[in-house]
């Protein structure tokens, strides 16, 4: 190889990095990159900001009918529809299940089965939903609860109750989850987890509804264990 040859290289591989340089020899590269992320951004501006909101002001329409036979107490009306122009809560659910309203459509059918005594399927539906608001969401969580309680699946039932009680603290969910665990546990005679659980509303709940007749209960549990 010739010194000439041998310096050329030398150049080459000592060249310091230029970042003009390499946006130059890069360029069509670069740009194709760019309108790449300029179309993801698109999309995903359009989804949001369109497609989204359109798909749940149209689910909302659905479920507006469809929870009036549910506040009825139409349990079949609401949750496969009247066969004509309303949608039931099955179909919403199915339809628009990416959506706010479709999940509660959703929520509202895994409700209407577990009353039409439906279990599986019930649980099928609160499955689908992943609220996380101050009510809903821990409520969502007893309803999935219940259904693995009425399939005789307690200790699951009283995982779930607990999971509810400890998602949100307030004076409505988290002590009827709490009181909810305690029921079953005291069937399955866990009594040392109910006594915790009645202990727990008595102490942080007191004056709520729930705790109404604890000390009764408590003494129950404490006899059970001795």
């Amino acid at each position: 190889m010739s010194n000439e040859e041998n310096n050329t290289e030398e150049v080459v591989e000592n060249k310091p990095f230029s970042v003009l340089g390499y946006i130059e020899d890069n360029s069509k590269n670069l740009m194709y990159a760019g309108i790449a992320l300029l179309v993801v951004a698109a999309g995903f501006w359009y989804y949001t900001s369109i497609y989204t909101p359109k798909r749940n002001a149209a689910a909302n329409d659905e479920l507006f009918r469809a929870e009036k036979f549910y506040e009825q107490d139409s349990l079949d009306l609401a949750l496969n529809g009247d066969g004509g122009e309303v949608l039931g809560l099955q179909d919403v659910a199915e339809e628009f299940g990416n959506t706010p309203a479709g999940e509660r459509a959703a929520y509202l059918a895994a409700s209407a089965l577990l009353n039409k005594g439906s279990y599986e399927e019930a649980l099928e539906y609160i499955q689908q939903v992943s609220f996380d608001d101050e009510m809903v969401a821990p409520l969502a969580m007893c309803l999935e609860g219940d259904c693995h309680v009425q399939m005789d699946n307690f200790e699951d039932g009283v995982s779930n109750y607990l999971k509810a009680a400890n998602l949100r603290d307030n004076t409505f969910t988290t002590p009827y989850a709490l009181m909810k665990a305690a029921k079953v546990q005291m069937h399955i005679e866990d009594w040392d987890g109910a006594l915790e659980s009645l202990q727990r509303v008595k102490k942080d709940y007191k004056l709520t509804q729930y705790a109404a007749n604890i000390e009764k209960e408590i003494a129950r549990v404490e006899a059970a264990i001795k």
